[in-house]
C-alpha cells in the first residue's frame, strides 16, 4: 500500500538511518504505478534520498550523488504540467550544487540556481526555496567575489525568515547562512557593522534550538568570527 505524502516526508525527515530510507523510498517507487497522480513526488523522494547518502558519507557516495541527479533529471523532464514541479525543481538544484562543490563544475551551479529560481517563481516564495537559493548565491558568490550576489542572498534570505516564523529549523538554517554571509562581506569591506550583523545573525539562531547540526555549525561559526575580530 502506497505512503501518503505526508506520511513519507515524515519518514525522510528523521533521516537518522538513510540506508533504512532509501530502501523504504524505493519499495514505493517500485509499488506506484507510474501514472499515479503522486509517482514524480516519489521519484523526488527517491532522488533526494540518494542525495542524503551522498552527504552522510554513505559507502559509493559519488555513485549516490549520480543516482539522485539520474532521478530528479527524470521527474524534471516528466513534471512541466505537475503541480509537484517546484519541489521536483528545489530537490534537483541543491543535487545540483552538491554536484559543483564535488566536481567544481561551473555549470552545475547555473543550473542549480535557474532551477531554484525558477522553483521560486512556481511557489509563490517558498521559505525552503528561497533558504537554498540563498545557499546557492553564496557559493555563487565564492566563485565570482561579486558582492552584489551576497547582497541578493541577503534579501532572500530576510524574506525567508518573513515567511518562516512557523519552521524553527528554516529560521535557523536561514540565520547561518546570513551569519557567513555577512562574514564574507566584511572580510571584503572591513566595515564594523558587518561584522556585528554576523555575530547578531549567529546569536539569534543559537537561541533556537530547531536543529542540533545547524546549533553545532552556528557555534564553530560564530567561535570562529569572535576569535578574529
Amino acid at each position: 500500500m502506497l505512503m501518503d505524502r505526508a506520511e513519507t516526508v515524515t519518514v525522510l525527515e528523521a533521516r537518522e538511518d538513510v540506508q533504512k530510507a532509501l530502501s523504504l523510498v524505493e519499495r514505493i517507487v517500485d509499488d506506484c504505478p507510474v501514472d499515479h497522480p503522486r509517482y514524480l513526488v516519489y521519484m523526488c523522494n527517491l532522488g533526494n534520498v540518494h542525495h542524503w547518502c551522498y552527504l552522510y558519507g554513505v559507502q559509493d557516495a559519488a555513485d549516490h550523488l549520480q543516482q539522485s541527479l539520474k532521478f530528479l533529471e527524470t521527474a524534471e523532464r516528466a513534471s512541466s504540467v505537475s503541480e509537484f514541479r517546484p519541489e521536483i525543481l528545489s530537490t534537483l538544484s541543491t543535487t545540483l550544487s552538491s554536484l559543483y562543490e564535488s566536481t567544481g563544475d561551473e555549470k552545475c551551479l547555473d543550473k542549480s540556481l535557474e532551477f531554484q529560481r525558477e522553483s521560486i517563481r512556481l511557489s509563490k516564495d517558498d521559505p525552503i526555496s528561497l533558504l537554498h537559493l540563498g545557499g546557492f548565491l553564496r557559493l555563487n558568490y565564492r566563485q565570482t567575489q561579486n558582492s552584489k550576489v551576497l547582497e541578493e542572498a541577503i534579501k532572500v534570505l530576510s524574506r525567508a525568515l518573513e515567511l518562516s516564523k512557523d519552521s524553527p529549523r528554516t529560521q535557523q538554517s536561514a540565520f547561518r547562512e546570513l551569519c557567513g554571509i555577512y562574514y564574507n562581506l566584511f572580510a571584503r569591506m572591513h566595515e564594523s557593522r558587518q561584522i556585528q550583523m554576523a555575530i547578531k545573525y549567529g546569536r539569534d539562531g543559537l537561541q533556537l534550538s530547531a536543529n542540533s547540526r545547524n546549533s553545532a555549525k552556528l557555534l564553530d561559526s560564530l567561535s570562529s568570527i569572535q576569535r578574529k575580530v
